[in-house]
């Protein structure tokens, strides 16, 4: 008899409290960027305050490395609180900048602690087809929120995102399943960390269309809605891209990191043009390409590493990709323009060819990880 009436192996309520979470974090972190633009902020400092959003990876990720189930059962719980409680304080008080920063660390840093913990306990029940559905969880919200933000933003305002969020957490709070079992750590193989590099360079691409991209594009006269309809285009992309991945029953990984890394670069398109065609296709291809790092290599981790230890790598290294690109990818576009801040896509495409040449089509054992 589990303690828990929902327990987390039941994927269903995975899923649906995964939904939940998405909805919840996805809704309150579009209006980051676009509250920082309304304030006359240089994209360097946006850059900067983005990083509090995707630095505690590392170390909420590290640490838990070292706790156990009821740890992780309170990391599953304690984000839709804070969430909601900040949310309702955005509410009453959004037009003093210093709090706004320090609600924008605190709920990152809380939202961080929810994907971990799942993400370990995913690779602790050890499910076959538990990660990818787990990335289509949230990758659906990903996909069909961004443009219904949007449209709240341009026809009623903040207040009213606010107020959804809220609502959002308290039922995710709800519903989310807890895990009743402290389960072993155990190592199951060797882990190819060469493989896991693509999760840097869709943290690079994530990090600068959230906080590069939107307040660029909120700068250069976007309404809310159009904003939103463009990172629809990519959500929507990575939608397809996880439902597709959990039908691929093959272990061909460095072929899903070739593919993530060829199309995370895709920001170098925008070297032809800024205009509205040219973006959403970007967008479209690093959406897709990433969705196979999220879910085939999240997948590799746990039949290479112990979950908690893999998750660590896993995160760090999206981390630190992240923060590039809304640190570095800001400064250079604060200091040099728009075109210079496309160069820091290109290591992931030189990586793409890396893999390409030497491992799949030169090495075909290497190809599959058994």
């Amino acid at each position: 008899m589990h303690r828990y009436s929902k327990n987390i192996e039941n994927i269903k309520y995975l899923s649906i409290a995964t939904v939940l979470f998405s909805i919840s974090w996805l809704w309150l972190s579009f209006t980051f960027p676009l509250k920082l633009a309304l304030d006359k902020m240089s994209y360097q400092e946006i850059g900067m305050i983005g990083t509090l959003t995707s630095f505690p990876f590392v170390i909420v990720s590290f640490s838990f490395r070292f706790l156990g189930r009821r740890a992780l059962n309170f990391a599953m719980k304690a984000p839709y609180v804070v969430i909601a409680l900040f949310s309702t304080i955005l509410i009453f008080v959004d037009n003093n900048i210093f709090i706004y920063v320090f609600i924008i660390g605190i709920t990152g840093f809380f939202q961080s602690m929810w994907w971990i913990s799942v993400e370990i306990e995913t690779g602790l029940i050890g499910v076959e087809g538990n990660a990818e559905k787990y990335s289509a969880a949230w990758a659906i919200p990903s996909g069909l929120f961004p443009i219904f933000s949007g449209a709240l933003l341009q026809y009623v305002g903040f207040n009213a995102v606010y107020v959804l969020v809220i609502v959002t957490s308290i039922i995710g709070f709800l519903i989310q399943p807890m895990d009743s079992v402290e389960r072993r750590i155990t190592k199951k193989g060797d882990l190819k960390f060469i493989l896991l590099l693509p999760m840097t360079f869709v943290g690079i691409f994530l990090g600068y269309s959230s906080y590069v991209l939107v307040p660029f594009l909120k700068n250069s006269n976007y309404s809310y809605l159009e904003i939103g309809a463009l990172l629809a285009i990519s959500g929507i992309a990575f939608a397809l891209g996880s439902i597709y991945a959990g039908t691929l029953k093959n272990n061909n990984y460095p072929k899903f990191s070739w593919i993530s890394s060829l199309l995370a670069s895709s920001f170098l398109l925008l070297f032809i043009s800024t205009n509205y065609v040219v973006i959403s296709l970007s967008l479209f291809l690093g959406g897709f390409g990433g969705s196979f790092s999220f879910s085939k290599l999240l997948s590799l981790i746990g039949k290479s590493e112990s979950p908690r230890n893999g998750v660590f790598f896993y995160e760090t290294l999206f981390s630190i990709g992240y923060v590039s690109g809304t640190l570095l990818g800001g400064t250079l576009l604060s200091l040099y323009g728009i075109d210079v801040s496309l160069l820091m896509f290109i290591p992931s495409l030189i990586y793409s060819f890396i893999i390409y040449f030497i491992y799949l089509k030169g090495s075909p054992s290497f190809a599959y990880v058994k």
